[in-house]
Parts: C-alpha cells; structure tokens; sequence
C-alpha cells in the first residue's frame, strides 16, 4: 500500500508540473472517446449532476474558472482526503483519466460534486435566479384633495401596488414650490395663500399619481363639542360619536379620540366606541388645532 502511495504521489507531482504538456495531449484525444471516459464516473451521480446543464454549458463553466484558482481549490481539500479519494481508482484508470481530461478530470476524479468545487458555479446561477424582483405596477392618493391654512403641515399618504413590491420609495414634486413646498417625506406645507399640485413619481418604473393642494387664510379653531354626553351601551354594542369643530371654517378640524379606560370601551378615529365589558368610561375628543376637549360617559352594562 505505501508503495501504491508513493507512486500516485509521484504521479500527481509530475502531473502538476507539466499541466501544459498533459493538456496538449487533451487535445489529441478523440471526442468521442473523451466522453466515453467521462462515463465511467457513477451514473448515479456525475451524470445526474452534469445532465442538468447543456454540454457546451459544462464546459463554459469549466473554463471560467482561472487556472490559478483551480489549483487554489484542490489545495483545499486535506491530503488524506485526496489520497482516500484516489486509492478507490484502480492506479492504470486513475493515469487514464488524469491524460485524458487534464485538469477537468483531475477536478472529477477528486469528485467535485461532493466537495464542493464544481457545485460552487452551479449554486451561485441558482441563487441568482431564485432572488426576483417585484415591480411597481400601480400608485393612488388616499386624499382626493386637501387644504390647509399658511404655516400648516400635512402629511400625504399614497398607496402603492402591488402590496409586496420591492422599490416603494418616491419622488416629491409641487408645481409651485413659493405656494406648497412638499419634503422628499410626503409632507406639505403651506407658504401663502393659493393652490399647487402635489406629484408623488415612483422611482420603479416611474408611475406618477396627483393631487390638488390648496392653501387658505389659517382659521384657528376656537371649541369642539360631542352630539352626546353620557351613553349606556351592553357588552358588545357600539355608538357613533359625532365631534362638531367650531367654527365650520376653521382650517384644521383634526381631532384625536381617547377612552379613559379601553378594557370597558374602547374607540376608534372615526369616534365610533364599543362596550367591551361592564363599567365605566370616558370617551375624550381633542382638536389638534389649540388642544380643545369634549367628553362622553360610557356606561356599559
């Protein structure tokens, strides 16, 4: 055994040294008869695995990979573990094949497949082809139009489509920035009194959607108040509280609703409450606008 090792050490030396001389006498090999010396590898395996890619495929991939770095690559794998992957082949068969194929039979008898050496190519084409972007195909205001005072902020909101596309990012235009000056966040504010078009662009694919912004003398707002102030309710019925803002033409009639105790009854922005259990609460209504408060009692029997 010793012997046999040394002498297939011998082999792969010299092998190594003369690369140029053993892939000139590559290219005297028939054809036809280099194939039929690839198919003494297990069926099973070499040809299921090489089967996959179109013969001049196999050889484009082959051949990408610089000489140096083939070198690089079987200098990895351990000496013991070349050694127990050679002895498997008869000595004679071993010589054959290493003649025959030069460097890529040297990379297939030392099995690249399960090595990892010749799968590496195959693994990052198939990585490539799983990673798939997904287009914008659609965008939409979820404002039909919008106004606001001098010196007020608002912040637009779009839709964007599909749900999962992969670039949702967006370009910001006013078509009278001294009127409406919009931030590359999708907020406005009004500078003076008049109207601009607000234009949010996709970067993917450059879909565009519009929307009307007019600016007005700011009213401020100066009260709020509730159409009810105290409600009974039973588990799991609802109301509808309405919040008047005073005047009718203040500029900013945003209000925010807040229950004082949402395990009893809880309420959402549009000011619809629901009794979730017995007890009591308090449904409070606030104007963004100067922090004006209403109040409702909830009773939940």
């Amino acid at each position: 055994m010793r012997r046999l090792l040394r002498k297939i050490d011998e082999l792969i030396r010299i092998t190594a040294l003369r690369l140029v001389d053993v892939l000139r006498r590559t290219a005297e090999v028939r054809r036809v008869d280099a194939f039929r010396r690839i198919a003494v590898l297990r069926r099973s395996d070499a040809f299921r695995r090489i089967a996959v890619l179109r013969r001049s495929d196999v050889f484009r991939r082959i051949a990408v990979l610089r000489r140096s770095d083939a070198f690089r690559r079987i200098a990895v794998l351990r000496r013991s573990d070349a050694f127990r992957r050679i002895v498997v082949l008869r000595r004679s068969d071993a010589f054959r094949r290493i003649v025959v194929l030069g460097l890529s039979a040297l990379l297939l008898a030392c099995d690249p497949f399960e090595s990892g050496i010749g799968s590496t190519v195959i693994a990052s084409t198939e990585s490539d082809s799983e990673a798939e972007t997904v287009s914008v195909t659609g965008i939409e205001f979820t404002d039909m139009a919008v106004t606001i005072g001098v010196g007020q902020n608002y912040q637009l909101q779009v839709n964007i489509y599909p749900e999962d596309a992969t670039d949702k990012s967006l370009t910001w235009k006013s078509t009278n920035s001294s009127v409406v000056l919009v931030s590359q966040s999708g907020v406005v504010t009004g500078k003076k009194k008049g109207a601009a078009t607000i234009d949010a662009i996709t970067n993917d694919g450059g879909l565009s959607a519009s929307v009307r912004v007019t600016v007005t003398d700011s009213v401020k707002v100066t009260g709020v108040k509730l159409n009810k102030k105290s409600k009974t309710l039973k588990v799991g019925k609802s109301v509808k509280l309405k919040a008047t803002v005073k005047p009718s033409k203040a500029t900013n009639k945003a209000v925010t609703w807040k229950s004082s105790n949402k395990k009893v009854a809880k309420v959402d922005k549009s000011g619809k409450v629901t009794a979730v259990k017995k007890g009591k609460t308090v449904i409070t209504v606030k104007t963004k606008d100067g922090k004006y408060t209403a109040k409702c009692k909830i009773t939940v029997k």
